[in-house]
């Protein structure tokens, strides 16, 4: 019997439950079913990117991506001009982002065929436990190019979204017929006609599908916040600085 119990203990630590602890007086085994489910691990924010359009930096607005590349300082050729050399010069920072088309939109566009500068864009990347966020300024920046261009990620998206409706509803059919079967057991336990074994197989077979249950429900929130955030169009909008500044917060 001792050898059966340390067999089904392995078994249902092997599930990703706590242990089982075991008590060799009566042969029962204690099933710790508090902890059902892994903490949720929050998303992360999205990156803010904020401009200035010449009346102060504007209200930040989330970044689907982005991509930034800070370029070293190259010095000029001794004996050549300093405007000449400042031309030449690379910018010290070009970004390329994408999001949502909105109400600034127009107005990149028009920087960019025009030729006109913004006195700042503010890029605000979020901190995790690992690492502090950081807020980079970019200064006197032009506008390369913004475009806009379809978006067909939903189709995949909702793909997903399907299959783990599917595997909830198929799991709570599951975890209905382990809790019956919980109930039959406990009730033949009373009346000495079930093992403790039995019992602490069905208490943890309940525990496995109602820990599986909420692992995918998880899933399926942040899939459908990833859809909250998802619009036909997106638009990419390239900008180079010529002075970059970094502050880690």
């Amino acid at each position: 019997m001792t050898a059966a119990l340390l067999v089904a203990a392995l078994q249902v630590a092997a599930a990703g439950l706590p242990r089982v602890s075991l008590r060799p007086a009566d042969t029962t085994i204690v099933v710790d079913t508090v902890a059902l489910r892994e903490a949720a691990v929050p998303a992360p924010p999205a990156p803010r990117v904020a401009f200035d359009f010449g009346s102060g930096v504007g209200a930040p607005v989330p970044a689907r991506q982005f991509e930034i590349t800070v370029n070293g300082a190259i010095p000029a050729p001794a004996g050549q001009a300093g405007t000449r050399a400042h031309a030449a010069m690379p910018p010290a920072a070009q970004l390329r982002i994408t999001r949502s088309p909105d109400s600034l939109s127009a107005e990149l566009a028009r920087r960019a065929t025009e030729g006109a500068r913004l006195p700042e864009v503010t890029l605000e990347l979020p901190g995790t436990d690992d690492a502090p966020g950081m807020t980079m300024h970019l200064y006197d920046v032009q506008v390369i190019s913004s475009r806009l261009q379809s978006n067909h990620d939903d189709a995949a998206l909702r793909e997903r979204q399907l299959s783990l409706d599917e595997t909830i509803e198929q799991l709570g059919v599951d975890l209905d017929e382990a809790q019956r079967q919980l109930g039959v057991t406990e009730s033949l336990r009373k009346r000495d006609m079930s093992s403790s074994l039995e019992l602490a197989h069905a208490k943890a077979n309940v525990a496995v599908l109602t820990r599986k249950i909420g692992i995918q429900r998880e899933r399926l929130a942040l899939l459908n916040a990833e859809l909250s955030r998802w619009t036909p169009v997106q638009e990419e909008s390239v900008l180079a600085a010529g002075r970059v500044v970094i502050v880690r917060r």
